[in-house]
């Protein structure tokens, strides 16, 4: 007998530079006092925006930029294939705020978030499993939640993962902003 399957691979990374994180903070807030009105394409309650290509993002996006290439690492892929940010933005989050279900096939192959700040209660990103399978949720009791992966966020944490899986973050349920970088990324040739 000869067994094949489907898979999807979630990278998940801690790279907590603390001089890129506080600095990508502080231009976020001068961002948003400059651009008060949310882009809001998947922030409710929040205030998102594209990063503009200045060298004051420069370092968050090397940042993210390296850890992505690692993640890579995992799907074998030929030399030829490079990959660019096709959007790149920054949310924050003050509590009460949230991201709907949503996913992002036709911006890019891959989706990632890169916490800068977040206290307990920020709310988890919820991955949802594209292969959804009832009958481990609810006729055998088990420590693994099969429907979904669920990232804590923790400043200098990150995540990378298919864009066509749909995924959500749960309500800032703190007292503090829950700041993020996120991407959109898309595979190109180099020659």
């Amino acid at each position: 007998m000869k067994y094949t399957n489907f898979s999807e691979v979630i990278g998940i990374f801690e790279d907590k530079n603390d001089k890129v994180i506080d600095s990508t903070i502080e231009s976020l807030y001068r961002l948003r006092e400059k651009e008060n009105k949310s882009d809001g394409y998947s922030n409710t309650n929040g205030w998102q925006k594209n990063l503009p290509n200045t060298d004051e993002f420069q370092p968050i996006k090397k940042l993210i930029e390296k850890n992505f290439a690692e993640y890579l690492k995992v799907y074998k892929i030929n030399e030829d294939i490079g990959f660019k940010f096709c959007k790149i933005f920054g949310n924050i989050n003050p509590p009460g705020a949230y991201h709907p279900m949503h996913y992002a096939t036709t911006l890019g192959e891959f989706s990632g978030v890169y916490y800068l700040k977040a206290q307990e209660e920020a709310g988890e990103l919820f991955i949802m499993n594209p292969f959804p399978n009832a009958f481990f949720n609810s006729l055998c009791k088990t420590k693994i939640d099969y429907n979904s992966r669920v990232i804590e966020p923790c400043k200098g944490r990150g995540t990378f993962f298919y864009s066509g899986l749909p995924h959500f973050t749960d309500m800032n349920r703190g007292k503090k902003d829950r700041i993020t970088i996120a991407c959109h990324i898309r595979m190109t040739l180099v020659r």
